[in-house]
């Protein structure tokens, strides 16, 4: 069992399938963790400027960095395999073993295209959570 903080994935989702399958849900987190990762993503997270033909945005992959120590959860076993379950229950899927969380961060001039992240046969980006 995970001794962590962590963010608390939803039960239930309503799954849109147009124009593309989605979703909206609210997670619960508590006030101070939010508080902490708000602060870390606005000032000390390593972004990094990706321009590809079909968008410009910062970001970065949580298994690639140094997390604060209350963010260790969002590279632990424990959380990515609830994710996984999570991910495969709500799109009616089943993902590879090997994935990660990644952040994005658009700010204005930036632009993102509907596309999926199937980069090549051997790696799929899955779960951007904040």
């Amino acid at each position: 069992m995970c001794t962590l903080e962590m963010i608390e994935l939803p039960k239930n989702i309503n799954l849109n399938e147009t124009p593309y399958k989605h979703f909206f849900a609210q997670y619960h987190i508590s006030a101070e963790l939010d508080q902490n990762i708000l602060n870390w993503l606005r000032n000390d997270a390593p972004w990094i400027l990706v321009e590809k033909d079909f968008y410009t945005q910062y970001e970065f992959s949580f298994l690639d960095i140094e997390t604060p120590t209350y963010l260790n959860f969002i590279k632990s076993s424990f959380f990515l395999d609830k994710l996984k379950k999570f991910m495969e229950k709500s799109y009616n899927v089943q993902l590879q073993s090997k994935f990660s969380v990644v952040a994005h961060k658009l700010v204005k001039g930036h632009v993102i295209k509907i596309h999926n992240d199937y980069l090549d046969e051997d790696v799929v980006e899955v779960g951007d959570i904040f």
